[in-house]
């Protein structure tokens, strides 16, 4: 009898360990796109879970679905996003075909000291992320920033304005000058026309802090480690009570 209580409890403790955190997310996968065979992404939480979704190759699209499975944790009650967004798109990089490494062109180093600088542009804004140290973004407060560079076209390319990228292509961006806050937003991009052919204005914007504006964000570390090519991240994070 001791020892089928003993086994109970152990069992009822990796149970509840299973949803310590609110939310649990882990990614992986090299930054260049060219080797899907080591690309996942985990989600757990109370809502929906996936285990180390991976790409289909043939299709481009995930497997387990495991970019709806993490949107459904990217909003909190007031409707805003729980996370930065330039980490929490980092993270689908895990169940992204290669052509959209190219298309983003996302980027990381690793500086002698252990700091990770990681930058990309995704449907029309530029993020760049950089760790501590340890190759820590700690929430709220990591080093995360965002910028209005481009305009996502019909087709899916981004038309990157021409203070950015001379050819206004996206493997051209000069990521100095997308960072440098002497130059200055309001540059029209391009004008956009709508159903009614009413046009619109797409102009460069700030360099902004990128956090995340709920009320109730996601707080915890994210772990990130970047060894060669291949990249991984992890958390256990929180919602802030």
């Amino acid at each position: 009898m001791k020892r089928i209580i003993t086994a109970a409890v152990v069992a009822l403790m990796i149970s509840t360990s299973a949803f310590a955190s609110d939310l649990f997310v882990e990614a992986q996968f090299d930054i260049t796109g060219k080797v899907p065979a080591k690309s996942f992404l985990t989600v757990k939480g109370a809502a929906a879970s996936v285990n180390k979704d991976t790409i289909d190759v043939a299709t481009g699209a995930s497997k387990g679905k495991g970019t709806e499975i993490l949107n459904t944790y990217r909003a909190g009650a007031d409707k805003k996003a729980t996370l930065p967004g330039g980490l929490q798109s980092l993270l689908k990089y895990g169940v992204s075909p290669e052509a959209q490494y190219a298309s983003d062109n996302l980027n990381a180093t690793k500086a002698k000291d252990g700091v990770i600088t990681i930058q990309y542009a995704h449907r029309g804004t530029a993020y760049i992320m950089v760790s501590d140290k340890k190759g820590q973004f700690t929430l709220p407060g990591a080093d995360c920033k965002m910028r209005k560079i481009a305009n996502l076209e019909a087709d899916g390319t981004q038309l990157v304005s021409k203070d950015f990228s001379p050819t206004g292509k996206v493997a051209d961006i000069n990521w100095a000058k997308v960072w440098d806050t002497t130059i200055a937003d309001g540059t029209l991009i391009t004008k956009v026309k709508a159903a009614d052919g009413k046009e619109t204005e797409v102009k460069t914007g700030k360099v902004t802090v990128d956090a995340a504006p709920s009320a109730t964000p996601y707080v915890g570390v994210f772990l990130v480690t970047l060894t060669g090519n291949l990249m991984t991240m992890k958390a256990d994070l929180d919602l802030k009570k």
